[in-house]
C-alpha cells in the first residue's frame, strides 16, 4: 500500500535577487494594484525591476509525496506549491518555473510565476514573497504540510494544510482564515495556478458554462465559441471563436465563468495527453478563471521578464467565496472560515466531461474513458441512453490510470454514466442563453439622489476596497439628504473606529442609535451596539463599553465578537485587580500606615471641585467655571491618578501607581498637580462664572 511521506529537502533554484525596497514606503505612491492601493504602509514595497544577475540559492523545501504526486513546496516564497508531478506519467501538471525571477506584479512589488500561489484577502497577496511558517503533521491515512502566516496589512491569519492521502492520486489545500481584529474586513481566496501552455493546451469549464465574464463583470461573451466585442476586442461574429483552445486567444485577458452547478474545471493538453483537474465545492469555491498573456509581442515581453527557458504559461485560478476580481465577501470580527480545494493530474484521458473528487470521465459516441483517484475494486459501470443502458460492465479501476471502454455509438448529446456510488453525471442538451446584463459604473455622489442608493454605493466601494472612491463621501452625503438614516450612520461610525476617531464614531453611533430606537429599546442587529461598545472603549469609557458588548451579545449577528470583547475587558479588570492589590500591599511598606488610609486621604487631596466648560455666547466662545457633581469628582480623579501614574518611571504599573498615590497623600505629584491647574483656570475665568446658568 502507498504511504505518503513529507521529507526536507534542500534544494538549488537559479535567482534573480529582487531589487532593495523603498526604504520610505509612504511615499511609494502612485501604484494601484487589482484595484486596491498598491502602497499597505508600513510595509516595505519593492518599485524597482530586479538585479539583472543571477546566481544559484538553496532554498528549503518540502516534498510531499506518494505513488501517484510529487509535490514541492517553498515555505520561503509565501508557502507556494512551486511543483506538482504525476508520477505515473512524469507530467508536471503545474507550471514549473526553472528559475526564481521577480517581476513588478506582487501587492509588494515583487512576483513570481509557476505553481500555486495562494492569495487572500486580495490577488497577489503582500505576503507573497514573505517566508511562511510550516509544520508536518502525520495522520491515519496520510500527511498535511500546514503553512501558517500573519497577513501584513490587516493583522488576520491564514493557514493552508495540502493533504495528499496515502492511497490517492488527488491533493487537497485545506485553509483556514481567521480575522483576529475586533472590525469586519473583506476578502477573497484565490489558488492561483500556473500551468504549462502551448497550441495543443485546453482550458475546459463545466458543460453548462454557457459565457465568461470579464473583471468587475464589465463585459461578457459567450462560451466556449466567443462572438462580439469583449474586454476591449471583437471576435468574429457570425463564425465566432473557439476560447476553450488556450492559443486561439490572442490578447492578454482573463476569463471567469458563469456560474455553475458542477464542482469541476481544469486544463488538457491533447498533444502530451496529460492535464489537471479542479475540484471545489460549487457553494463555496465558486471562481473559475482562466488568465492568458495570450501570444504577442506583449506576452513574449513579459515571458521574458518572468523566466528565462521555461516557456509561456496561464493561470488557472479557483476562487473560494469569490468569481470575479475584484470580487469580495467579508470576514466578521474574530471569525474563522474553514473550506478546502483539490487538484489531481489526468492522463490520456481526454478532456474530462465530467469530474468529481473521485474519478474523471470523458464520453463520446463509442468510447468511454475513466480515471479514478482511488483503487476501485469490482465497481459497476453504467452508460445509458435515451433512458436505456446501453452498456454496463464490472471492472477493477486503478487510482491514477485511465481505462477505456469501447461502447455502442450513440448520441452523445444526451446520457447518463453511473459508477458504483463515487459517480453519477447526466448528459443534457444545453439551450444557450441569453447574456447577463454587465455591471453598471457606480455615479459620483452628487449624481445620486437618495440616501438608500447612496448607501449601497458606499458599502460597494468599502466592501472591494477601490483605492479611488472614497466611500466616506457616499454615507456622508447620504446623511446629508437624510440627517437621521441609520445605516449611513452605522458605516460612519465604522469608518470613524478605523480610523481611532472614537468621539467622532461615538457621535454618529449615538444618533444611528437614537434614529433606530424611537418606538422601543432594541435594535433588530447587534452590530451597532457592537461598535459602539468599540467606540467607547477607545474613549476608555470600559464600563459603558462592557454594557454596550453585552447588549450586543442578545442578537445572534454580533454575539461572538461582542462577548469576546466583554471578555477581554473582563481580563482586564482581572489585570487591573491584581494591580491594585499590589499598589497597596507596596503602600503599607513606604509609609508604614494602613494602605486603605493612606489611598483615602491621598484620593481626596486630589478631588477637584471646579473646572472650566467652554460655552458660546453671542457669538463669542468662553471658559466657564463649573461645580464638579460628586459623582465626577471621583471618576475625575481616579482618571488623573492613572494617567499620570502611568507616566513615571518604574518597573512596573503597581510601583508606579503606587509612588502616585504617597505623592497624592502628600499633597504633590502629577495628579495633585492636576486638580491644582483645573482650580487656577477656574478661578481665572471667574468673571465668566454667570455664563454657566
Amino acid at each position: 500500500m502507498s504511504k505518503t511521506t513529507a521529507t526536507i529537502r534542500k534544494i538549488v533554484i537559479p535567482t534573480y535577487a529582487e531589487a532593495p525596497a523603498e526604504k520610505l514606503p509612504m511615499f511609494a505612491e502612485n501604484r494601484v494594484h487589482q484595484r486596491f492601493t498598491g502602497n499597505p504602509y508600513p510595509n516595505a514595497v519593492v518599485i524597482r525591476t530586479p538585479e539583472k544577475t543571477k546566481f544559484n540559492k538553496t532554498y528549503e523545501a518540502i516534498v510531499l509525496e506518494n505513488d501517484y504526486i510529487e509535490l514541492v513546496i517553498l515555505p520561503e516564497i509565501g508557502g507556494k506549491i512551486y511543483s506538482a508531478l504525476d508520477k505515473k506519467t512524469g507530467y508536471n501538471f503545474f507550471y514549473k518555473n526553472e528559475v526564481i525571477k521577480p517581476a513588478l506584479i506582487g501587492m509588494l512589488g515583487s512576483w513570481i510565476s509557476g505553481g500555486i500561489e495562494f492569495n487572500w484577502p486580495y490577488h497577489h497577496r503582500a505576503s507573497t514573497m514573505l517566508p511562511s511558517d510550516y509544520e508536518i503533521v502525520k495522520e491515519d491515512g496520510g500527511v498535511t504540510v500546514w503553512l501558517s502566516e500573519h497577513e501584513p496589512v490587516d493583522r488576520m491569519k491564514g493557514m493552508v494544510g495540502v493533504y495528499l492521502a496515502d492511497d490517492r492520486a488527488i491533493f487537497e489545500t485545506r485553509m483556514k482564515v481567521s480575522n483576529r481584529t475586533p472590525l469586519r474586513h473583506s476578502f477573497l481566496w484565490w489558488e492561483n495556478t500556473a500551468v504549462p501552455v502551448n497550441k495543443d493546451y485546453e482550458i475546459f469549464f463545466p458543460s453548462d458554462v454557457d459565457h465568461v465574464h470579464f473583471h468587475y463583470r464589465r463585459s461578457n461573451t459567450t462560451y466556449p465559441i466567443a462572438r462580439g466585442h469583449f474586454n476591449g476586442y471583437t471576435f468574429d461574429e457570425k463564425n465566432g471563436v473557439d476560447i476553450s483552445k488556450h492559443f486561439n486567444t490572442k490578447f492578454p485577458t482573463s476569463y471567469f465563468c458563469a456560474a455553475s452547478d458542477y464542482d469541476y474545471f481544469g486544463g488538457y493538453d491533447a498533444g502530451k495527453k496529460c492535464g489537471v483537474v479542479h475540484i471545489g465545492d460549487h457553494h463555496i469555491s465558486i471562481g473559475k478563471k482562466m488568465f492568458t498573456w495570450a501570444y504577442n509581442q506583449l506576452s513574449r515581453s513579459w515571458e521574458r521578464a518572468l523566466t528565462d527557458t521555461s516557456g509561456p504559461y496561464a493561470e488557472l485560478m479557483a476562487g473560494s467565496y469569490t468569481n470575479n476580481q475584484p470580487d469580495l465577501t467579508w470576514l466578521e470580527a474574530y471569525e474563522t472560515k474553514c473550506f478546502k480545494q483539490s487538484w489531481y493530474p489526468i492522463g490520456a484521458l481526454g478532456v474530462p466531461s465530467y469530474a468529481n473528487y473521485d474519478a474523471a470521465i470523458h464520453v463520446e459516441s463509442g468510447v468511454l474513458r475513466v480515471q479514478p483517484t482511488k483503487d476501485l475494486k469490482n465497481v459497476k459501470i453504467v452508460l445509458t441512453n435515451g433512458g436505456k443502458p446501453i452498456f454496463q460492465t464490472t471492472a477493477d479501476l486503478a487510482a491514477g490510470e485511465v481505462c477505456t471502454f469501447e461502447t455502442p455509438a450513440f448520441d452523445a448529446s444526451t446520457y447518463t454514466v453511473t459508477i458504483g456510488d463515487v459517480l453519477f453525471y447526466e448528459q443534457t442538451v444545453h439551450v444557450q442563453q441569453p447574456l447577463p446584463p454587465l455591471f453598471p459604473e457606480v455615479p459620483m455622489p452628487d449624481e445620486i439622489k437618495t440616501a438608500h442608493e447612496l448607501y449601497v454605493a458606499g458599502l460597494h466601494f468599502l466592501q472591494y476596497r477601490d483605492p479611488n472612491a472614497a466611500p466616506e463621501r457616499y454615507f456622508a452625503r447620504a446623511v446629508e439628504l437624510e440627517p437621521d438614516f441609520a445605516p449611513a450612520l452605522q458605516i460612519l461610525g465604522e469608518i470613524y473606529i478605523r480610523r481611532h476617531e472614537y468621539a467622532k464614531a461615538k457621535d454618529v453611533l449615538d444618533r444611528a442609535l437614537a434614529a433606530l430606537t424611537v418606538y422601543n429599546f432594541h435594535p433588530e442587529s447587534g452590530r451597532l451596539n457592537y461598535l459602539r461598545g468599540l467606540a467607547l472603549a477607545g474613549l476608555g469609557e470600559d464600563k459603558l463599553a462592557y454594557d454596550a458588548f453585552r447588549k450586543a451579545a442578545w442578537m445572534a449577528d454580533a454575539v461572538a465578537p461582542a462577548m469576546t470583547r466583554a471578555a477581554m475587558l473582563d481580563g482586564k479588570r482581572g489585570i487591573a485587580q491584581s494591580v491594585c492589590y499590589d499598589a497597596f500591599n507596596m503602600l503599607a511598606d513606604k509609609t508604614g500606615k494602613d494602605a486603605m488610609e493612606v489611598f483615602t486621604a491621598g484620593m481626596q487631596n486630589i478631588l477637584p471641585s471646579l473646572e472650566v466648560k467652554a460655552r458660546r455666547v453671542g457669538g463669542a466662545t468662553f471658559q466657564v467655571p463649573t461645580e464638579i457633581r460628586a459623582d465626577r469628582k471621583e471618576s475625575i480623579s481616579m482618571k488623573n491618578l492613572i494617567i499620570y501614574a502611568r507616566r513615571r518611571g518604574g518597573k512596573t504599573m503597581a510601583d508606579k501607581l503606587a509612588a502616585e498615590i504617597v505623592d497624592a497623600y502628600q499633597d504633590q505629584g502629577g495628579a495633585f498637580k492636576r486638580k491644582e491647574d483645573m482650580h487656577r483656570m477656574a478661578e481665572a475665568n471667574r468673571a465668566f462664572a454667570h455664563f454657566r446658568f
